[in-house]
């Protein structure tokens, strides 16, 4: 925005010059005679000097009046620029760059691009043409005559141009600097509005692809949330925390369960002589009457043997019957037993029962079955104590990622809001 003011000032040169006739007058006399005696003495002395006070004089006021009646007065018309940012443009977020007088170098004034604007030909031509300036020959003024009568110069700590133009005539001069400033603000306001209008062609073309954009950022957001499963960083890693405490404690309470447990199950071990599995078999088969009816009628042969070998020989045939139905028997219980144990989910962990582990007294049973309940405490106190080793080392793993989550989400933030108020912005500057 700019200010105008013209205003015209003469400049005339005028001569002075003082006389200086010499000597030095004689202290006063109260008595009448002595003021008669000096005045005497003034007329003696005009009467010897007064060739050259009277060339003085006349020297004098012949320059006056030929400076008066000869010399042509000169003129001198003056306006000033005001220059103002529109501050509109910054309460809007657009069109910033359109009313900041900003130049390309750092450290140069932007009033001083202004300055050259209006130093520049194509203006000065206007003024030429408008005010139809000639020079002294009658041919139209050029405008590098224009500028040499033109003086544009910035007002020293301030936002002001000052303009002035010198001349013969007042009327001309002030006329020049009204007409100069006049055409340099609509200049101004013309491209201002030739700006307006790109912006607005702008900012309609823009609409849509901001628009997409903020969709664009959205679904980004949205699938990073659903992909991480991610409803709230903040709360989840507080939530987190809390969990963690928590399995710390279980797996200190199990570990203290397991730790006991093995060391039960270890003495039992040491007093049954088995290992778990010898012990779950023997269990299993010692509760099963199949393979205990075949064990009491081996058992019951085995012991006809053994009184009858001291009556018979080898070849009695007594002998032959019992030790074939020895065989016989022997062989249906071990097929009773692999059929048990399969039964059991224990073939082919091969496990080794002789008939001497079948015969077991309830003493022996109770150690066995009390071997089997400590194991089956241990294996689960151990799986248990996997879990919770597992289930930490997941939340361990979620809490050391939410920083990187949070990071992203926050950029994904930030682009969409961008995008919103980028859109926002583009569409109440369109209104």
């Amino acid at each position: 925005m700019a200010g105008l003011v013209a205003n015209s000032h003469q400049y005339q040169k005028l001569f002075y010059c003082a006389i200086y006739l010499g000597g030095a007058p004689e202290e006063l006399m109260e008595s009448r005679s002595s003021i008669d005696l000096d005045l005497s003495q003034y007329k003696l002395l005009l009467k010897r000097r007064w060739l050259p006070a009277v060339a003085i004089f006349l020297f004098t006021v012949i320059s006056a009046a030929w400076s008066t009646l000869f010399l042509k007065p000169s003129y001198e018309a003056e306006g000033k620029l005001l220059f103002k940012i529109d501050r509109t443009a910054f309460l809007t977020g657009l069109g910033e760059e359109i009313d900041q007088l900003r130049p390309l170098v750092d450290a140069q004034n932007p009033l001083s691009t202004e300055v050259e604007v209006i130093y520049s030909h194509p203006l000065l031509q206007q003024i030429i043409d408008q005010l139809n300036l000639t020079d002294n020959e009658g041919l139209p003024l050029q405008p590098e005559a224009l500028k040499r009568k033109l003086t544009v110069k910035i007002v020293g700590g301030t936002d002001v141009v000052r303009l002035s133009y010198k001349g013969k005539n007042s009327e001309k001069g002030a006329a020049v600097i009204n007409q100069l400033m006049r055409l340099y603000i609509e200049n101004q306001i013309l491209s201002k509005k030739s700006e307006a209008a790109k912006a607005r062609e702008f900012i309609t073309n823009q609409l849509p692809q901001s628009e997409a954009n903020v969709r664009q950022a959205e679904a980004a957001l949205r699938q990073f949330k659903e992909r991480n499963q991610v409803v709230s960083l903040t709360e989840e890693a507080r939530s987190l925390v809390a969990v963690m405490a928590d399995l710390d404690s279980q797996i200190t309470t199990v570990q203290a369960q397991l730790e006991e447990a093995n060391a039960q199950a270890a003495g039992l071990r040491n007093q049954v002589g088995l290992n778990p599995q010898q012990a779950i078999a023997i269990s299993a088969l010692s509760q099963s009457t199949s393979v205990q009816g075949v064990l009491q009628e081996l058992q019951e042969v085995e012991r006809q043997l053994a009184v009858s070998k001291n009556r018979y020989g080898k070849n009695h045939p007594i002998m032959i019957r019992l030790t074939k139905q020895q065989r016989s028997l022997r062989g249906h219980l071990q097929q009773q037993i692999n059929q048990i144990l399969g039964s059991q989910s224990l073939a082919g962990t091969q496990i080794q029962i002789t008939q001497g582990l079948l015969e077991v007294d309830q003493l022996k049973q109770k150690l066995i079955n009390d071997f089997i309940e400590s194991e089956v405490k241990r294996q689960s106190l151990a799986e248990g104590l996997s879990t919770l080793a597992k289930a930490r080392i997941a939340y361990e793993q979620r809490v050391n990622v939410l920083p990187r989550l949070e990071q992203t989400q926050q950029q994904l933030e930030q682009r969409v809001q961008a995008a919103r108020l980028t859109y926002e912005t583009l569409c109440s500057e369109e209104r």
